[in-house]
């Protein structure tokens, strides 16, 4: 094999061997959240004004999971949906994990991205959770970041 050949079979295979979306070839470790729900302060849509829940958010590395468990909602009815958003205090963010096809006080979300796993481990405050209701189906009738 020439000097040539052998340096573009180098090239290809450290080229190859970097491609590759790093948190999903790593373990993402398991985490839990234990977080208070409540209206956002300052909120630009309505939110539920005295609504609060609790919720204790497990990831689960390994499995690629999120399974969470909710306290009883109050100041608001009719819980329709949870999830899991990117953004920080203050702000709206882009959907990350639903909890569930619709509302659910307990369950698992399974074979969720390891990206999305390792970004909310990475950084959690970077994360929120939501309680949607038929009131306030928009943003959201509470939410906390984890």
């Amino acid at each position: 094999m020439s000097r040539r050949a052998a340096a573009i079979g180098l090239i290809a295979g450290l080229t190859l061997s970097s491609c590759g979306s790093g948190t999903s070839d790593q373990a993402v470790p398991d985490r839990t959240y234990d977080v208070k729900l409540a209206a956002m302060p300052g909120a630009f849509f309505p939110m539920a004004p005295r609504g609060s829940a609790e919720a204790t958010i497990r990831v689960v590395g390994a499995r690629r999971e999120i399974c969470w468990t909710f306290g009883r909602p109050s100041g608001f009815t009719d819980p329709t949906r949870a999830e899991i958003r990117l953004g920080g205090p203050g702000e709206y963010g882009s959907l990350e994990v639903a909890l569930g096809s619709r509302y659910s006080p307990t369950g698992c979300s399974r074979q969720v991205a390891a990206r999305v796993l390792g970004a909310i481990v990475a950084s959690p405050q970077g994360s929120y959770v939501e309680i949607d209701s038929r009131r306030f189906p928009s943003i959201g009738a509470v939410r906390a970041q984890l």
